[in-house]
């Protein structure tokens, strides 16, 4: 190597060899003191894509983890209610036990104040947990808690707890619903089927003119209600044979609805999903009718004949009746109608819409609407015609047949019915309250309000006797007996649906704790620094920038050396 003053190779490579050690050093103390290996994109580019998709998931699953730590929460304040309800079930069960026993000498109507106290206890308690009919919670509960790095799309990381069933008011439960007893002006003044009375079952079972109405040897009744509201309705037949008491006409009904519901056939199904049972209600003054009831389906019964007529009340003379039916066979059970159970729109009347039918040329729009339990709008407009709005049975075919396939469960809740006749429609549904507003016609014909004109916006109105169960007599506390037990086993089943319910989120949670620890290790691997190894190179660095001064200094010397040259020249 050739000795130059002009350019001092010694002197650029000690430079060169300063700035690397230098700039090691100055990455291992910022290793060193921000604990991170990668402290920009510089230092690992695809270490720090592979990290920062670790972190985005620990940060998504952490909020996730603490997501399934409310919903848990959530959860175990139902469960905690639900355990309180069923105390009250307990209680519920103590109050009928005592009432039903012939040998009980105290007072049944306190018994019975105490137990609709605790019926309206048991709808506070589940309207508070947001497990009462429509409430909060009683639908299915999703809990979001990440995808992870495995899952192929973020619908993977949701947890769905389905409490759409494991509602616990009394509605749901079997302990309340919807009840009607006969009513009306075609009702018998001394309408009592008690074996006591005039118009007990064995003399209405024995009238001549009632047996002689049977259609082999059955009384016919029909059901109109959500999914079986055409313009047949689903009609049942009661045999008649060997009914003689309230016991026996009872056990016959509800075979006959039974039986009924068991047909093949859409509006069977329907029918059948609706829970009706035919039960004898027992009024203030001791008088036993004939009731049918359902927990959550609003629908309506019509008597096809004189004994079915008479077994509901509508007998021949009202103050002083005998057994023998009023009427001709066909007549409704009441006035222009017959049970009604639910929320009825217009007044708690059963003719507020009068009908004609609409002529060629002319239509009319029905538009129905309600809101769910959310307070979302629903609605449906249907448009009657010359062809769908010439009959009533037209009508309600349409009308009944749009609802239905709405695809719409609040809508579907709706049904349109005639009141016998053909002369007069409405509307009947379990919401507390809906809205049907009627349209115009060139003509005027279609639906009205009676003594109104069309485009009237009528509102629901509660109808019915409400509560299903009464303890203020003996009958009575036997059948609320059954119902408790039934009770027992709904409230099973909706804590069942709470406890799988926490047990699903406790796994869900597992895991996400389980991927947040593993990913986080996984990032620490690739982004975190490894102290002890840069505290050795931080040593390493030091000694090195040292040396490569001092060689520098020695380089930078080298130049001088030469002038010992130059002082011989």
């Amino acid at each position: 190597m050739s000795l130059s003053i002009q350019t001092n190779t010694d002197s650029l490579v000690s430079q060169q060899n300063l700035l690397t050690n230098s700039i090691f050093e100055s990455k291992t103390i910022g290793q060193l003191t921000s604990g991170y290996r990668i402290n920009n994109a510089g230092d690992d580019p695809a270490g720090l894509a592979i990290a920062n998709k670790y972190s985005s998931a620990i940060a998504e699953l952490t909020q996730g983890y603490a997501n399934g730590n409310d919903a848990t929460s959530q959860l175990q304040i139902m469960d905690g209610g639900m355990s309180n309800i069923s105390s009250l079930v307990n209680t519920l069960q103590t109050l009928a036990t005592t009432s039903a026993s012939g040998s009980f000498t105290g007072n049944r109507t306190t018994l019975n104040n105490q137990f609709q106290t605790d019926l309206g206890e048991i709808n506070r308690q589940a309207q508070s947990i947001g497990l009462n009919t429509g409430g909060n919670f009683a639908k299915m509960m999703s809990v979001y808690y990440g995808a992870g790095t495995g899952a192929q799309s973020a619908s993977n990381g949701i947890v769905n707890v389905d409490l759409s069933n494991a509602t616990v008011d009394t509605q749901s439960l079997g302990l309340a619903g919807v009840r009607a007893v006969t009513q009306g002006a075609t009702v018998a003044t001394n309408y009592d089927l008690g074996a006591a009375s005039a118009t007990s079952v064995n003399a209405i079972a024995t009238d001549g003119a009632n047996t002689a109405a049977l259609t082999n040897g059955n009384a016919l009744f029909t059901f109109t209600g959500p999914g079986f509201g055409d313009a047949n309705g689903v009609q049942i037949k009661v045999n008649m044979t060997g009914v003689d008491d309230t016991t026996t006409l009872v056990t016959a009904v509800n075979a006959a609805i039974q039986s009924a519901a068991n047909t093949a056939g859409s509006s069977n199904g329907a029918f059948g999903a609706a829970g009706i049972t035919a039960s004898m209600n027992t009024d203030s003054s001791g008088k036993e009718q004939l009731s049918f009831t359902s927990a959550n389906t609003a629908f309506q019964v019509t008597a096809n004949d004189l004994m079915s007529n008479a077994l509901a009340g509508n007998l021949a003379v009202a103050g002083a009746p005998t057994g023998a039916a009023a009427g001709t066979a066909g007549s409704s059970l009441v006035a222009g109608g017959a049970y009604v159970l639910g929320t009825k729109a217009a007044t708690n009347t059963q003719t507020d819409l009068a009908y004609t039918s609409i002529t060629a040329g002319n239509s009319q729009s029905v538009t129905i609407s309600a809101n769910d339990a959310a307070g979302t709008a629903h609605t449906l407009t249907v448009k009657l015609d010359h062809v769908t709005g010439l009959t009533m049975a037209s009508s309600l075919s349409a009308l009944n047949g749009a609802l239905q396939s709405s695809d719409d469960k609040t809508l579907q809740s709706i049904t349109a019915v005639d009141n016998p006749g053909g002369t007069t429609m409405n509307f009947v549904s379990t919401l507390p309250n809906f809205q049907v507003s009627l349209g115009t016609t060139a003509d005027g014909s279609g639906l009205a309000t009676a003594g109104a004109v069309q485009g009237t916006t009528l509102t629901a109105l509660q109808v019915g006797a409400g509560g299903t169960n009464d303890i203020g007599t003996m009958a009575g506390a036997q059948a609320a007996i059954a119902a408790i037990t039934a009770a027992v086993s709904a409230l099973g089943s909706a804590q069942a649906a709470v406890g799988t319910g926490e047990d699903q989120l406790g796994f869900a949670s597992s895991l996400a704790q389980s991927q947040i620890t593993n990913f986080s290790s996984a990032e620490s691997q690739i982004r975190d620094a490894n102290v002890a190894q840069q505290a050795a190179n931080l040593s390493k660095a030091q000694v090195l920038q040292q040396s490569s001064i001092a060689a520098m200094a020695q380089a930078n010397a080298e130049p001088q050396a030469l002038l010992t040259l130059l002082k011989g020249a």
